[in-house]
């Protein structure tokens, strides 16, 4: 293996490292941009939706549009888990938590402190988030079922989602 880098390289890597770093959360930053357009109809003026918005202006389809503004509001909703006393494993792309989606808050927040534990401190993996979400108790699957066709249809989730129980 080779290891030693030219001072070019260095300086290479540091500002890739930096490019990563300035925009390793930009699904939340996007997500939450695309809320507030919405939630003001700030596109009102040139276009006659918001999915024509995200469409048009920007080449997003509706359902992914509508799974950035869900990743931005479970990231928040995982960020709430963390604290001055607890640092906590937050999620870096918006594949990572998709499968939360689907699930009301208490039960992303749990999922994901799961998905964090058995990964080790390493970044847990959507297909690892998605293996947990699988894995729900039977009235789990239930609210998974009844929400799902929200998110086939690309619609936000609905405001008030039944509680589960492990």
């Amino acid at each position: 293996m080779e290891t030693a880098l030219t001072k070019t390289e260095k300086n290479d890597l540091a500002r890739y490292e930096q490019i990563i770093a300035d925009n390793l959360l930009s699904f939340y930053l996007i997500g939450m941009a695309l809320i507030a357009i919405k939630q003001n109809k700030l596109y009102r003026a040139e276009y006659g939706t918001f999915e024509a918005y995200a469409s048009e202006r920007w080449k997003l389809s509706k359902s992914y549009a509508y799974q950035l503004v869900n990743a931005a509001h479970i990231y928040q909703n995982l960020a709430e888990l963390e604290s001055k006393e607890r640092k906590l494993l937050l999620p870096k792309n918006e594949v990572q938590i998709r499968s939360l989606a689907v699930l009301p808050k208490e039960m992303q927040q749990d999922i994901w402190l799961k998905a964090v534990e058995h990964s080790k401190g390493k970044d847990p993996t959507g297909k690892e988030i998605k293996l947990l979400v699988d894995n729900l108790s039977t009235e789990g699957k239930r609210v998974f079922k009844q929400v799902s066709k929200y998110i086939q249809k690309g619609d936000m989730l609905p405001p008030a989602l039944p509680s589960y129980t492990s």
